[in-house]
């Protein structure tokens, strides 16, 4: 678990005004980031950094075409193309396209 975050962005014709509240959780639902005076419900954006998880507990307020998954540079992707695979006899599935796989029977 890390640090949970809710920023609030308010801007106006005088300038912008942020106001945030953190709390030791993950983002795993929705809940968790309702502070008092929120309602996510009625939030136009937010943005929730996770590996996945959150969708269960996000679900009542987005649909699957409303998420836009975002995948940052780091030591870890679910986008395995990304890496550089030296070590790795090749060709493998799922990194090679022109590769099929048969599960041997059995």
């Amino acid at each position: 678990m890390g640090i949970a975050w809710v920023l609030r962005l308010f801007i106006t014709d005088n300038g912008a005004r942020a106001e945030h509240w953190g709390a030791i959780s993950s983002a795993l639902r929705a809940a968790l980031i309702t502070v008092p005076g929120l309602d996510i419900a009625t939030a136009r954006t937010v943005v929730v950094k996770s590996r996945g998880h959150f969708r269960g507990g996000f679900d009542e307020f987005f649909k699957d075409e409303q998420i836009v998954e975002v995948d940052c540079p780091g030591l870890t992707s679910p986008m395995l193309s990304r890496f550089d695979w030296t070590r790795l006899p090749r060709p493998v599935v799922p990194l090679d396209e022109s590769v099929s796989w048969t599960p041997p029977a059995g």
